[in-house]
């Protein structure tokens, strides 16, 4: 065999070897990394609703147009808000709450936007009107914060809760809304009658 033709026949075996090799996969683009889904919230997975793990007690359904719930939460408890239309010539049946005098206690709104929320304190009085700026009732501070698709706020402490009536009113987001930093709100009143822890 010629030189000529042992080179032919090498060539032919390299590219007959080269032929059976597997090619090398095309390049693929770096594929996104995972992201976790976001926890359903209470209402999307219909259990009820819960703040720092307290069970929120749910009012009766009522018209489409009924404000959100309200509720005092203080030592593990939490209780919803009587709602009243304002003013009244006496106060109503109200939800009773209990506070031991100087004890934490937060107030829990259903509404993720509630641009204002003012908080009285006054002495109980079956027969007295109820007014929207009551001269007996003395003005509460507050500290809020956003907590799951609702709104809460710190009340300061309350140095007397003998017989004493809280009344919260707020403003909330209302539909059709406005635009985010001005959306279209309501009013609405709430009230609890507080003792002492017994």
């Amino acid at each position: 065999m010629t030189m000529r033709a042992m080179v032919v026949t090498l060539l032919v075996g390299i590219i007959a070897v080269a032929c059976r090799l597997p090619s090398a996969p095309a390049p693929t683009p770096d594929a996104a990394p995972a992201t976790e889904p976001p926890s359903p919230t209470a209402r999307e997975t219909g259990m009820p609703p819960r703040y720092d793990g307290i069970m929120l007690p749910q009012p009766t359904p009522g018209a489409g147009d009924s404000p959100p719930a309200a509720w005092l939460i203080s030592d593990g408890v939490a209780v919803l808000g009587t709602p009243v239309m304002l003013p009244a010539e006496a106060l109503p049946v109200v939800a009773p709450a209990n506070l031991a005098p100087d004890q934490a206690a937060v107030i829990l709104i259903d509404s993720p936007i509630v641009p204002l929320l003012q908080a009285t304190l006054r002495p109980w009085a079956a027969g007295v009107p109820l007014l929207p700026d009551d001269p007996a009732a003395r003005p509460l501070a507050t500290t809020r914060r956003s907590v799951d698709q609702m709104t809460a706020f710190a009340l300061e402490p309350l140095d007397d809760v003998q017989d004493h009536v809280l009344h919260v009113m707020i403003t909330y987001a209302i539909e059709p809304g406005g635009p985010a930093d001005d959306p279209a709100v309501a009013e609405a009143h709430y009230l609890w009658r507080i003792n002492p822890t017994p």
